[in-house]
C-alpha cells in the first residue's frame, strides 16, 4: 500500500485480518485514524504507521483490541492538534510515547489512563498553554516529562503530584510566569528541573 492517496483509515478497517503482520503504508497523506481502526492485529506493531507526517487526527479508541507489544510509539513530526481521552486505550505496555512536534493545543483528561507502564512522554514542540492537575494523573511508572517549547503559561497546583518515580521533568522554552507553591510537590526522585527561557 505504499506511495498510494490514502488519507483515512477507517473504523474496524483490519478486524478481518488477525494474522497480519505488517502494513506498509509509507509515503500516504493519511490524516484521519478511526475508532477501532487496528482492532483484532494481535502480532502487529504501530512502528510505520505514524511516519506519515501528515495525521491530523486520532479517533477514540483507534487502538483499541491491538497487540499488546508496542513498547514505543512514534507520532511526532505530524499535525495532531487533539488527544482525546481515550485515544491510547488498550496500550498499557507501551513504555515510550513520543508526540513531538504536532500541533497539539489540548489534551483531554485521561488520555493516558491505561498508560501503566509509561516510562517517556515527549510532548515537546506542542502547542500546550495549560497543565491541568488531572492529565498526568495515572503516569504512576512515569520517569521523564519533556513539555519543552511549547506556550504553556499555567500549572496547576499538584500537577505532577503522582508522578513520584518522575526523574526528569524539562519546560524549558515556554511562558511560565507564576510557579504555585505544591507545583513540584511529591516528586522525590526528580534528578533534573529545566525551567530555563520561560
Amino acid at each position: 500500500l505504499r506511495f498510494n492517496s490514502i488519507e483515512f483509515i477507517g473504523e474496524e478497517t483490519f478486524v478481518f485480518n488477525k494474522n497480519l503482520r505488517e502494513i506498509n503504508l509509507v509515503n500516504n497523506p493519511i490524516k484521519f485514524i478511526g475508532k477501532n481502526s487496528f482492532n483484532g492485529l494481535k502480532f502487529f506493531l504501530l512502528a510505520d504507521i505514524f511516519r506519515q507526517k501528515s495525521i491530523e487526527y486520532i479517533d477514540d479508541c483507534a487502538f483499541c483490541g491491538l497487540a499488546r507489544n508496542q513498547e514505543n510509539i512514534r507520532m511526532d513530526k505530524n499535525m495532531i492538534c487533539l488527544l482525546k481521552n481515550q485515544t491510547f486505550n488498550d496500550l498499557n505496555s507501551t513504555r515510550v510515547l513520543n508526540l513531538n512536534q504536532n500541533k497539539m493545543n489540548l489534551i483531554e483528561n485521561g488520555v493516558f489512563y491505561n498508560m501503566k507502564s509509561l516510562v517517556k512522554l515527549e510532548l515537546n514542540s506542542n502547542l500546550l498553554t495549560k497543565i491541568n492537575n488531572i492529565i498526568f494523573n495515572f503516569l504512576d511508572s512515569l520517569e521523564y516529562l519533556d513539555l519543552r517549547n511549547n506556550k504553556l503559561v499555567e500549572i496547576e497546583n499538584m500537577a505532577f503530584i503522582r508522578l513520584i518515580k518522575l526523574k526528569g521533568l524539562y519546560l524549558s522554552f515556554n511562558k511560565i510566569q507564576f510557579i504555585n507553591n505544591y507545583t513540584f510537590a511529591n516528586l522525590i526522585n526528580l534528578e533534573i528541573l529545566e525551567l530555563n527561557n520561560n
